[in-house]
């Protein structure tokens, strides 16, 4: 299995953040463009994206899941940056 996520440990600036992400939960989503996955505990908030890719995702399917993984990661950086940055700014 791999994934992707950003995770925020529960303080209020952190939470601040986090809540500014979920009111944008859904432009969030269709920007991302892949089943995204909000979780609150009461340590953590985290917006993440796991897929299985059985057990060759390191021999046979390594090509797959690096391309896979670099373009998650390009998604979650260009979605969540600039909005995590305008929140920062507000504060």
């Amino acid at each position: 299995m791999a994934g992707v996520y950003i995770s925020f440990r529960r303080e209020p600036v952190s939470d601040r953040i986090y809540a500014a992400l979920l009111a944008d939960q859904t432009s969030i989503n269709a920007a991302i463009g892949q089943p995204v996955q909000w979780q609150t505990t009461d340590k953590w908030n985290s917006v993440q994206i796991w897929r299985e890719f059985g057990d060759q995702m390191l021999t046979k399917r390594r090509a797959e899941v690096q391309a896979w993984l670099g373009d998650l990661m390009n998604r979650f950086i260009n979605t969540f940056r600039p909005r995590i940055d305008a929140v920062l700014r507000d504060n």
